[in-house]
């Protein structure tokens, strides 16, 4: 997850952001950047964050390349059946 730059690194982040950053976190793992006790501490981390700035530093060091790659999450809504 990379914010982008100034007031927005500020914002709170929402549980889809954390989740999609431990999506990265596990294609890193699957690609061999990542040992298995710094996934787990990152996922820690991922999870504990509350703005933009934090989950970026959860994954300033893993290449750009990889988070342009994740799918995106369709946004959570009520089904069609839903009341």
């Amino acid at each position: 997850m990379r914010p982008e730059p100034g007031a927005a690194a500020g914002l709170r982040a929402s549980h889809a952001d954390r989740e999609r950053v431990i999506d990265l976190l596990k294609a890193a793992f699957v690609q061999g950047r990542l040992v298995r006790d710094e996934f787990d501490a990152r996922v820690g981390q991922a999870l504990a964050s509350r703005t933009y700035r934090e989950l970026a530093a959860v994954t300033a060091d893993i290449p750009a390349e990889l988070v342009g790659a994740l799918p995106r999450r369709p946004p959570v809504g009520r089904g069609a059946g839903s009341r």
